[in-house]
């Protein structure tokens, strides 16, 4: 969906993405031109979906190191 927005306004996808200022800047590049404004939005949804499969695996592996599960690794005999 916010693929979508990147296209289609992309400043309202900085938007719910990023930092206002972020935001303000793609608004001038999408009045400058639309493809810059485009193309820095893209930017800003994949580094948006990036962090938070980061921050799902990240919450994962905290989890299971308070719930004791330890990984165990081959020794040489």
């Amino acid at each position: 969906m916010l693929s979508v927005f990147a296209i289609v306004c992309p400043p309202l996808a900085v938007l719910l993405t990023s930092s206002p200022l972020q935001a303000a800047t793609n608004l001038g590049l999408t009045l400058f031109l639309y493809v810059p404004g485009v193309l820095h939005a893209r930017k800003a949804v994949e580094k948006y979906s990036v962090n938070r499969q980061y921050d799902k695996l990240m919450r994962i592996l905290d989890d299971r190191a308070t719930a004791g599960v330890r990984a165990t690794y081959p020794t040489a005999a």
